[in-house]
């Protein structure tokens, strides 16, 4: 991905750190904690694969829960 960031000159404009996992805590401000269990429980038996839809316009594949918790981990080190 950073080769073709530099080509399109993108990476310059860029701030390059590692995140790290946000708490569920952070997640159940705006989600419930049943739905979070819910998705929890599939990540999990995600690991042939597939994608599971979760509701009309969302699925969730392995590694889906721990990409939500870096992504959120990442914007709390960065505006926090």
């Amino acid at each position: 991905m950073d080769i073709s960031l530099q080509k399109q000159g993108l990476m310059a404009d860029l701030f390059c750190h590692d995140a790290q996992l946000a708490e569920l805590k952070l997640i159940q401000e705006v989600h419930l904690g049943e739905y979070i269990s819910r998705i929890q429980k599939m990540d999990y038996d995600l690991l042939r694969g597939n994608l599971v839809p979760i509701d009309r316009d969302t699925s969730i594949g392995f590694g889906s829960l721990r990409g939500t918790l870096l992504a959120k981990g990442a914007r709390c080190q960065v505006f926090y």
